[in-house]
């Protein structure tokens, strides 16, 4: 990716924008760790602090009681901070009061400034796209766009997603937010560069396709592409289940099996990452065979794999609806399928934990939600093969609609307007 295709919120000092992640990652963050963290004396960390509140990138975060109190000296503040006037000092001690051992005022958190800037996400898949309009903290400003479409050549999804786009921009402009300042695109396939998609087996791309450079000359705002999974990890790291943490992993359950190892923050990177080569690690050597011919691969927990299981248990032709109705309704068969499922899923999440060693696993996907039903299941296929005095892997089964892969798209580029 050209160094400057999504464009920097803002550029200062790298202590600025090393401040700014933390605060998006982790705040409400009081000024007093901020120091601690990043190794900055009080009065570096008051002057970084007053010009990023000044610049409406942060706020302090408001107790009910300190509301009208800091209405009335919202002025006088700014035009303090503009003359230079005993801010730093001011700043500087509270600081200092902050850190003494819990006495003072209360310490007061700094967490990012969201509704100064606008982004815009979008998750393509095999016949629509989801679309999102977000704040700077990846919070839903509006509810989700749905664009559908029967060609998948690339200049039709030109096409739609550009409709797309310019209909969040007038819903923007409606209510009277902020023009949004990037378009964070997920595709599932094989991305270079952010910009052009390689492979895509669900659109039928086969071949190079600079998607990000077309929707930015149709729609003329900064755009960047990226592997659909990847974006997900990188949401849950900054804005979801993973935040504050050093090193999960997230795995997904659907068309396929998705896997993403995150690592401080950022997807940790593998050229062939993106070829769903976690679908094919064995979990059940008694296990039905794939389509690459592999028996007992972790493609049996996808949702076409489970359909087609399902039919054979039952002597004819089933959907994965249907098995998943049935499951739900409590039906002897589907039972037995989902529970002898679940405890592959645990076999699989026992090798990552064995071997990527993460705090937390996080399971997401469209056929994620049935492993809530079997979760005992889940827990046996872990200490099949765990070590008997190993830690329990924690796990988490989230609750996932296409909306949170849109959310993937505009973490990336809010991500992105940020780090240095």
């Amino acid at each position: 990716m050209e160094k400057n295709r999504i464009p920097l919120w803002f550029s200062l000092s790298d202590n600025t924008h090393d401040i700014v992640v933390d605060i998006m990652r982790n705040g409400p963050v009081s000024r007093s760790k901020l120091a601690r963290d990043h190794r900055l004396s009080a009065g570096t960390l008051s002057k970084i602090t007053s010009e990023l509140i000044y610049q409406k990138i942060i706020d302090e975060q408001k107790t009910p009681q300190e509301d009208r109190k800091n209405a009335d000296q919202e002025e006088g503040s700014k035009e303090r901070i503009k003359k230079g006037i005993d801010y730093t000092e001011e700043l500087e001690r509270q600081v200092a009061r902050d850190g003494a051992n819990g006495r003072g005022r209360p310490q007061v958190g700094l967490m990012i400034h969201a509704e100064s800037r606008t982004y815009i996400g979008i998750n393509v898949h095999t016949f629509e796209s989801v679309m999102m309009l977000t704040d700077a903290m990846c919070h839903p400003l509006t509810d989700p766009l749905i664009v559908s479409y029967t060609d998948t050549r690339p200049t039709a999804i030109v096409d739609a997603l550009s409709g797309g786009i310019r209909q969040l921009i007038q819903k923007a402009e409606q209510a009277g937010l902020s023009k949004p300042s990037a378009v964070g695109i997920t595709v599932g396939g094989h991305i270079v560069e952010d910009n052009t998609v390689t492979y895509a087996p669900f659109l039928r791309w086969n071949g190079p396709v600079k998607l990000g450079d077309m929707i930015q000359d149709r729609c003329q705002i900064p755009t960047a592409i990226f592997n659909d999974l990847d974006s997900l990890l990188v949401y849950e790291s900054w804005f979801g289940s993973g935040r504050g943490m050093q090193r999960f992993a997230l795995v997904t359950i659907g068309l396929g099996i998705g896997y993403a190892l995150c690592e401080g923050g950022q997807s940790v990177d593998y050229p062939d990452k993106s070829y769903g080569l976690a679908g094919h690690v064995l979990v059940d050597p008694d296990g039905p065979t794939c389509s690459a011919g592999h028996k007992g691969c972790s493609q049996c927990l996808t949702s076409p794999s489970l359909a087609m299981e399902y039919s054979q248990l039952m002597g004819q032709p089933m959907s994965f609806d249907d098995f998943a109705a049935n499951v739900e309704a409590g039906k002897p068969i589907a039972r037995h399928l989902i529970e002898n499922s679940c405890y592959r899923l645990g076999v699989l999440l026992s090798t990552i934990a064995n071997m990527a060693m993460p705090e937390k696993i996080l399971i997401g996907g469209e056929a994620a939600h049935l492993a809530t039903t079997a979760m005992e299941s889940i827990r046996t296929g872990i200490t099949r093969y765990r070590h008997s005095q190993a830690q329990p892997v924690a796990f988490e089964i989230l609750s996932y609609e296409w909306e949170q892969w849109a959310l993937g798209g505009a973490s990336r580029v809010i991500a992105l307007s940020i780090l240095k």
